[in-house]
């Protein structure tokens, strides 16, 4: 199996539950997983990450 540890995903979905289930299989995949609950969320999220 690949390593995806490296490999950074952000989920950005207005459903709680679709944010889990995504999160939760990527994760068991071995990605770095960052969720948002809509589009101002993940600009803001993104700018976090990469600063």
């Amino acid at each position: 199996m690949e390593d995806y540890s490296s490999k950074k995903i952000l989920i950005v979905d207005d459903e709680p539950d679709v944010r889990l289930y995504l999160k939760s299989a990527l994760e068991d995949y071995g990605f770095s997983v960052e969720t948002a609950v809509d589009g101002f969320d993940a600009l803001k999220k993104n700018r976090e990450i990469h600063s």
